[in-house]
């Protein structure tokens, strides 16, 4: 099984709370299941790719806002859904690229409050 998550499940984004929040329980509930079906062989990957260029950030009005959000290295949606991330072989949370699996170590490490201010959109 593969969910589409996000790299915005691993800190709260002011602008982007319930969109985080919401991939938050996607990757939350895929670790969870993944646990869950191992003894029946059945694997589950959560795929967390960076932003992406898709009209979710246009109609949220995303870009534009914040010049650190612009200079993001950007996901090619083909790529993500070709690459799954090793799935079925894995399972549990795939980060594509390394400046975001290295987001991920940081947002583990470093206090939530001091995450937040670097996210803000």
């Amino acid at each position: 099984m593969l969910n589409t998550s996000s790299i915005a499940s691993f800190c709260p984004t002011p602008r982007m709370t319930v969109y985080g929040a919401s991939k938050a329980y996607v990757s939350s509930f895929t670790v969870g299941l993944s646990e869950e079906l191992k003894r029946r062989d059945i694997t589950v990957t959560a795929v967390c790719p960076g932003p992406m260029k898709t009209e979710v950030l246009d109609v949220g009005s995303i870009t534009g806002r914040s010049p650190a959000f612009e200079y993001l290295p950007y996901c090619d949606q083909v790529r993500v859904a070709a690459a799954r991330c090793g799935a079925p072989r894995r399972a549990g949370l795939c980060t594509p690229r390394l400046f975001y699996k290295f987001y991920r170590l940081l947002a583990k490490v470093t206090p939530v409050k001091l995450m937040v201010k670097f996210t803000k959109t």
